[in-house]
């Protein structure tokens, strides 16, 4: 006679790659964790790794690890400008501020410079190790 154990709970891990806009949420792995676990033998754990991208690379801009220039700017205002547009977007300045048109585009702007040339140079920084440069 065969008696019934408890089930162990499913493990997953969903990932949320650095390949989309900073800007935009991970909602498809948020919508799909929360289906998931309807299932009570469901365990599931998000991993945004677009934002641990972003912030890692903030913080490696603001230590002068990374040095970087956006839209014709120098090193140092490229530092002031990404920084006030990561400011902007994580809420610091106040829902007023964030629902001024004209400053949410000019932060986009800002913000789409500086994951363009981030982007650019990690890429480049890739194909290097790659060819084993």
């Amino acid at each position: 006679m065969k008696v019934d154990q408890p089930r162990k709970a499913l493990r997953i891990a969903l990932i949320f790659p650095p390949a989309m806009p900073p800007t935009s949420p991970p909602l498809g792995i948020a919508y799909l964790k929360a289906y998931l676990e309807t299932s009570a033998t469901v365990e599931v754990r998000n991993f945004d790794l677009n934002l641990a991208y972003f912030e890692q690379a903030f913080h490696w801009l603001g230590d002068g690890r990374l040095r970087m220039r956006m839209q014709k700017m120098d090193f140092e205002t490229t530092v002031q400008k990404a920084a006030a547009a990561r400011l902007f977007f994580c809420g610091k300045e106040g829902a007023h501020r964030f629902f001024d048109l004209a400053l949410y585009n000019e932060q986009a702007r800002t913000y789409a410079g500086f994951s363009s040339v981030l982007n650019g140079l990690f890429d480049n920084f890739a194909r290097k190790i790659l060819l084993g440069l």
